[in-house]
């Protein structure tokens, strides 16, 4: 196998639509035969070579296993003597083997979807047992959605995306613009929930009506309403 790694420094352009990093490694390897479905398969010959041994099964491709990972996840750290204050989100992006393919925006995204905030101690979620349920049934939602996301007829149907041309790391602005159509948490003005959603944030006390955006887009209660409500 061979390894290309390769540094892009442009600041006056989104280097790459999906996650902008300017930095990638390309692995190049030669197969002693072409590759069929069946090698993209969990558990087969090929299958570490997709994904290393320090990545965890996909719900799509492996749900009992998945589910088996979580609930041992969830019990460890429930066994641990010392409380865990390590944000959730964190946690997520740094355990590939329990959580694959969880970086900090995916694991963001799943934390809004399951009204927890991304900066919650691992362990109060993990001790509290209606709030697991609902993290972890965002967890096998969300890869679900991203396999549906690509499957979709509507997707499917689209003209292709244009090739990336004219100036060096041009702006691929109709796959920049078909991505992030999906992404719920990076810094958008509006944020569209469903009427459930909506009813169950409230009913919690998550939303604030007494709260106020600053200038760095933090929501802060005057002094003078804080007894009144408290929020995440």
């Amino acid at each position: 196998m061979i390894a290309i790694a390769a540094a892009f420094v442009r600041p006056d352009k989104t280097l790459l639509f999906v996650d902008r990093q300017r930095f990638i490694t390309f692995h190049v390897t030669h197969l002693r035969r072409v590759c069929t479905m069946a090698d993209f398969q969990a558990h087969s010959p090929l299958w570490l070579c997709f994904w290393s041994a320090d990545h965890g099964p996909v719900y799509t491709t492996q749900p009992e296993l998945t589910l088996q990972v979580l609930a041992s996840f969830h019990s460890e750290v429930v066994r641990k003597n010392i409380f865990d204050n390590t944000p959730v989100w964190q946690v997520m992006k740094e355990h590939q083997d329990v959580y694959n393919g969880f970086g900090a925006q995916e694991a963001t995204d799943v934390l809004f979807d399951a009204l927890i905030h991304s900066r919650m101690p691992i362990s109060l979620i993990c001790r509290n047992d209606t709030m697991w349920t609902w993290f972890s049934t965002a967890v096998a939602a969300h890869q679900e959605m991203q396999v549906y996301r690509v499957m979709d007829p509507d997707h499917l149907g689209e003209k292709a995306l244009p090739y990336i041309s004219n100036t060096m790391f041009k702006m691929n602005t109709s796959g920049h613009q078909l991505y992030c159509a999906d992404i719920l948490c990076s810094q958008k003005e509006q944020v569209y929930l469903s009427q459930e959603k909506v009813e169950m944030a409230n009913s919690m006390g998550i939303f604030n009506p007494d709260a106020i955006l600053d200038e760095t887009g933090v929501a802060k209660v005057p002094l003078a309403t804080l007894p009144s409500r408290a929020s995440l």
